[in-house]
């Protein structure tokens, strides 16, 4: 029983050797997110963003899906201004009681 040995590739389109998967990092990526957002207020974290965004439709559609989600919660906000007319009431009624009207 004779073992050939494969014949070496001499047409120079080897399949690279497989390389092994890359190693977990060994950095914490969201406090270095957070930290790059806060030095310059989030400029190179949305250009990074939109660089990305340019180049994968799927990414660019989540931050889409997140923005329309962003302005219906927005939209959908009730602003009371309770507190506003009863500071006002109160400057009229009490605070400025003595003064006197125009005459």
């Amino acid at each position: 029983m004779s073992h050939k040995r494969p014949r070496a590739n001499t047409n120079g389109d080897a399949a690279p050797a497989s390389l092994p998967p890359p190693a977990a990092p060994q950095y914490n990526l969201s406090e270095c997110i957070d930290t790059l957002d806060a030095a310059d207020n989030g400029a190179v974290t949305k250009q990074i963003l939109l660089s990305l965004a340019e180049k994968d439709s799927g990414l660019a559609n989540l931050i889409f899906t997140h923005y329309t989600s962003h302005i219906q919660r927005e939209q959908r906000k009730v602003l009371d201004f309770d507190h506003h007319s009863k500071d006002v009431w109160y400057k009229i009624n009490q605070q400025y009681r003595s003064m006197s009207g125009s005459k």
